[in-house]
Formats: C-alpha cells, sequence, structure tokens
C-alpha cells in the first residue's frame, strides 16, 4: 500500500477516522524515532466533515484536539537537550493544556508542520 493508504488505515484503526472524511494534502519528512527502530511517514490532511473519534485502547488511550492558534502560541512550546545512547539530541514539548503534553516523535513532527505553515505565510 502507499503510505497515505497505510496512514488512512492506521488513523481508521487506531481512533476510527474514516478515510473518506478526509482530504488528504500531503506528506511532511520522513522522522525516525529514537526509542523504537520505526520511521513515521507523517500524511497531512483536512477532515472535512464531523467525526467522533473512537480510539482504540490499545494503541491510543484518548484523542485530544487542538487548535492550530494554540498550536503557534510560543508560550506552550519548549526544547531540551537529552542524552540517549551517549548522544545528544533536542526534545520538543508543546504544553497544549494543564494536563496535556505532546512531546518526542509527535512534537517533532509537529514543529515541522508548523515551521511550513511559517514558511508559506512568509512567502505569501
Amino acid at each position: 500500500a502507499s503510505r497515505v493508504e497505510t496512514a488512512l488505515r492506521e488513523a481508521w484503526e487506531e481512533i476510527r477516522l474514516p478515510s473518506q472524511a478526509v482530504e488528504v494534502l500531503g506528506l511532511l519528512d520522513d522522522t525516525a524515532t529514537r526509542a523504537t527502530p520505526f520511521i513515521i511517514t507523517p500524511v497531512v490532511g483536512i477532515v472535512r466533515e464531523p467525526v467522533r473519534f473512537e480510539p482504540d485502547g490499545r494503541e491510543i488511550e484518548r484523542v485530544i484536539e487542538v487548535p492550530l492558534t494554540t498550536l503557534r502560541d510560543p508560550a506552550i512550546f519548549h526544547s531540551e537537550v537529552w542524552e540517549r545512547g551517549g548522544e545528544p539530541h533536542v526534545v520538543y514539548f508543546f504544553q497544549v493544556s494543564k494536563d496535556d503534553v505532546v512531546w518526542g516523535a509527535t512534537a517533532r513532527i509537529l514543529r515541522q508542520f508548523l515551521d511550513l505553515l511559517d514558511e508559506s505565510e512568509a512567502t505569501t
């Protein structure tokens, strides 16, 4: 299957997001995970109709929805330098609510997405 088909299938299995509700916009750069040997290919899309997310309970405990304006607020973002295997690397954190922090590979993907939006707006 293509990367898009795989992402849509995973989204269905993990949160019951119907593929027909998604308008796929494109792919971001592949992102390696640090704690596993997996490579993530992020697929960006817009959900064009109301959807009731249902986390599968195995891989996904719950779904949080965060407005883009919140994600773009510099006050919720910070980074730290961590060490793994003797090598330093930057870890990003988004404190999206009092109880919710997005970090790790998800935060790196989100940072790339937000940077692309900023670049796009700077050129228009």
